[in-house]
């Protein structure tokens, strides 16, 4: 899987597009670092990234509470659960020797998961996202 975001990852919602790039720019980043073995600037972006999904799914869950999304609950869980793990994954890299155990991780599971819940759990919030407001617009 690749980390940089591409127009087939838009869920047509320009506030959650744009923080989705700049998740996966940072992502991206992250990567890097990791690959110049440069631990002080991997544990600053594992800092921001920790701190940016958080407000980016707050923001995201906002959205789905006004709107009424009915798989509200069913994707805040997913957010929490990626809030856990990430937070397990930041304390391993703490751990003297796990850089290249957290780079597997990242590689894998972050990018990975990252990607999945874009192209499955987000692309139906844009969607009903779209929906809503299209229908809001029509009895407006």
């Amino acid at each position: 899987m690749s980390a940089k975001w591409t127009q087939a990852l838009a869920v047509g919602v320009p506030a959650i597009d744009q923080q989705h790039q700049e998740l996966f720019d940072h992502v991206g980043k992250l990567l890097e670092a990791m690959k110049n073995a440069d631990a002080s600037e991997v544990g600053r972006l594992m800092d921001f990234l920790g701190s940016y999904v958080v407000e980016h799914f707050r923001m995201e869950e906002g959205l789905m509470q006004r709107h009424g999304y009915p798989d509200y609950a069913l994707h805040k869980a997913a957010h929490q659960r990626f809030v856990q793990d990430y937070g397990e994954l930041r304390k391993k890299f703490e751990t003297k020797g796990a850089m290249s155990f957290v780079t597997i991780q990242v590689k894998t599971w972050l990018v990975d998961w990252l990607v999945a819940h874009v192209q499955g759990t987000d692309m139906a919030l844009g969607r009903w996202l779209q929906k809503s407001r299209a229908a809001q617009a029509v009895h407006a």
